[in-house]
């Protein structure tokens, strides 16, 4: 596996590395996000972060309301250059979900284009799903 699981003592000590690309993460994506907020939430052990030479992976487990499935959320990517980390790693994320036994694998796409709806509403993201297999 290319991706290589970053324990929180490594996220805590290179916390200014990790707060300037989710700084830039948030610029592209907006959101009513911190970084604060995501360092906080794997200070917690509600985040956990994977490196990737390029770049880094943020996940979120997460429990679907209903079904009761346990999602393994792309919470935050990035990637140096045009690294589309999710497509790169795809295999990669495959793995963890499945080692760590998640039923769905889940990633959130920025929307840059306004909706034909009705009203004042637009489309923010779009949700991409996939089964673990």
């Amino acid at each position: 596996m290319r991706l290589k699981p970053a324990p929180y003592d490594h996220i805590d000590k290179e916390w200014p590395f990790f707060e300037e690309y989710l700084l830039r993460i948030k610029q592209a994506r907006g959101g009513t996000w911190a970084p604060r907020h995501v360092f906080a939430a794997i200070a917690r052990g509600d985040a956990f972060v994977y490196m990737a030479s390029e770049g880094f992976i943020v996940f979120r487990p997460i429990k679907d309301e209903y079904s009761h499935e346990r999602i393994l959320l792309v919470w935050m990517a990035y990637g140096e250059g045009e690294a589309d980390l999710i497509d790169k790693y795809s295999g990669d994320v495959m793995q963890i979900a499945r080692e760590n036994g998640f039923d769905k694998i889940q990633f959130y796409r920025g929307a840059k284009a306004r909706d034909s709806v009705p009203g004042e509403y637009h489309r923010t993201f779009s949700i991409y799903e996939c089964e673990v297999t």
